[in-house]
């Protein structure tokens, strides 16, 4: 589901862009992706009782599994309004969550479309951000590994698991493909923190935890255990960067 970004105060490194020539790379990457965002204001925000109908769902309760276990069920276009109200519900919830990436599955809507971003806060957390990314929707989403650039053990967390947190290897590169919600057919390739992300939320639609993909070799443990863990990991990379 979401791969949670630490949104207190940055205890690691600052990542900072070196020149203007890589911040210009950035915005050129961020507005190519910007063709696949809807920026869009027509929707109207959704009232609390229609929110309330999408909470987020997690697999430690019972009723959760099938949603949350199952592949989901492709989106057929041109979109109705059922749909629309699932992105408007989806793009809400990342905002006021914080998140970096939702899948539909977890606010319990059995449809494969994610949302994701890539923001300035990843670059404090994240030593392998290579671009940032704006809201992005992306329905029917698929991906490919491409193996021989190798594979990151690194953090994640999902919305949708309380219970347990740990280190995941994902390709460092993949291949992906999707559709806007205009039906607008989208291909690229992703690297670092953007492709660890990726799989994450088409993970969900293929009915997928990282807890799946949790070898018994990798550090993973409760929670709360594994929050300070991570914080004593980036306090010591700050130690040896000052």
């Amino acid at each position: 589901m979401i791969l949670k970004l630490a949104r207190n105060k940055p205890v690691g490194c600052k990542k900072h862009l070196k020149d203007k020539s890589s911040y210009c790379a950035l915005c050129v990457f961020s507005s190519l992706i910007l063709m696949f965002t809807i920026t869009s204001c027509t929707h109207q925000a959704l009232d609390k009782n229609e929110m309330k109908k999408f909470d987020i769902v997690t697999i430690e309760a019972l009723e959760n599994k099938d949603v949350l276990t199952k592949p989901a069920r492709d989106v057929e276009f041109p979109l109705s309004t059922a749909d629309q109200e699932v992105i408007q519900a989806l793009k809400e919830k990342f905002a006021h969550e914080n998140m970096a990436g939702l899948a539909a599955p977890q606010i319990g809507v059995h449809l494969r479309i994610i949302v994701f971003h890539v923001d300035k806060i990843a670059l404090e957390f994240r030593e392998d951000v290579e671009a940032l990314v704006p809201l992005t929707v992306l329905i029917n989403p698929s991906y490919e590994s491409i193996a021989a650039n190798g594979t990151n053990n690194d953090w994640e967390g999902c919305f949708s698991v309380e219970s347990i947190r740990g280190k995941v290897d994902r390709y460092k590169t993949i291949s992906y493909q999707g559709f806007t919600p205009e039906g607008k057919e989208v291909k690229g390739v992703a690297n670092g923190f953007l492709a660890r992300l990726l799989q994450h939320e088409i993970d969900h639609t293929n009915g997928i935890l990282f807890t799946s993909r949790l070898k018994p070799e990798n550090v993973q443990g409760p929670t709360e255990e594994m929050i300070k863990l991570r914080k004593q990991e980036i306090e010591e990379r700050k130690a040896k960067c000052d």
